[in-house]
């Protein structure tokens, strides 16, 4: 118990009154109160960092800043102080777990997913936060410093968001939200990021050039951050998210959010997505996932679609 109580003495020291006022009326759980606290407290560390030193990794625009470190070292240290027998999965220093299924309690955590945006001055900027239990998604924060927003679900509690009323201001409101209702491809809006790989960037390409191709009018958005595009979609602000290269911390957290929003997450071949096995995933709704996850399974039995690439080739200009 006497963890426990500790627990629930750490939340709220950075949030305002406000905040604290309309995460209490929902009841939330202190696990959930505690890691919506912990993600505030990782984007003031966030803030203040920028500036910092940024150093390449291996990958496209694959980039380790200040932040990244500082924000991390938050989240881990906060995590350990309070639960100490938790395992923590983390995307700068703790990258390899054994045997993530058997976990009963596993922190995934990404402290920073914006990076190169970060660097270079863009507020799409996510910290995010979840917890697993024996592989399934249990709890999910990603918090927007910048923009002053937090998404965040416990299993089986309903999917919220916590944001400045109006842009700028201090008010804040708190509304539960849902994942989109369209259910035609040729109406909805795609989201999607570059990978560090450079052969995934060019399968998402080939996608995308098939939509086109089949006369869907999807037009992608690439706004660095993979967090914040699922987070939209589960908001319904968003149809679909589709990538071929992330990583279980780019996931763990927006699993939970998009799942107690509605959506559902399949593998490109439809299959079912584990966000601590799998990279590929399509999320949205069911009918929007299923109709996009058919049209892929279609691109390699095209023969027109092969000539028709094979001719644009031919015609190349610039």
């Amino acid at each position: 118990m006497a963890g426990r109580k500790s627990a629930m003495e750490g939340v709220g020291m950075t949030m305002n009154e406000t905040m604290r006022n309309l995460l209490e009326q929902e009841k939330l759980s202190v696990k959930l109160r505690f890691t919506i606290d912990l993600a505030n407290k990782a984007g003031e560390v966030i803030v203040a960092s920028r500036g910092g030193k940024v150093t390449q990794k291996e990958g496209i625009s694959n980039i380790q800043t200040e932040g990244d470190l500082n924000s991390e070292r938050v989240i881990v240290d906060g995590i350990s102080a309070q639960f100490p027998q938790d395992s923590i999965l983390s995307e700068e220093t703790k990258t390899e777990i054994e045997n993530p299924l058997d976990i009963a309690r596993l922190w995934v955590i990404d402290p920073i997913d914006g990076s190169a945006n970060y660097a270079h001055g863009i507020d799409e900027v996510w910290v995010s936060v979840g917890q697993v239990r024996f592989g399934k998604g249990h709890i999910g924060v990603a918090h927007n410093p910048f923009q002053r927003k937090t998404y965040f679900a416990e299993s089986g509690k309903g999917t919220y968001i916590l944001q400045p009323k109006t842009p700028g201001s201090d008010a804040m409101e708190l509304k539960r939200i849902q994942v989109g209702n369209r259910t035609e491809l040729k109406d909805a809006t795609l989201e999607t990021s570059m990978s560090y790989d450079a052969y995934q960037s060019r399968s998402h390409n080939i996608i995308k050039l098939y939509l086109s191709f089949l006369g869907m009018d999807v037009r992608p958005r690439e706004i660095g951050s993979s967090v914040g595009q699922l987070c939209r979609v589960a908001a319904g602000m968003s149809d679909i998210h589709m990538h071929t290269g992330l990583k279980p911390w780019d996931y763990a957290a927006p699993s939970v959010i998009l799942a107690e929003a509605g959506a559902v997450m399949r593998r490109a071949d439809g299959s079912e997505f584990n966000p601590l096995l799998h990279r590929d995933n399509i999320s949205g709704n069911a009918v929007l996932v299923e109709k996009l996850v058919e049209a892929i399974g279609e691109i390699k039995g095209n023969k027109e679609f092969s000539d028709f690439i094979a001719q644009q080739i031919e015609d190349f200009t610039v």
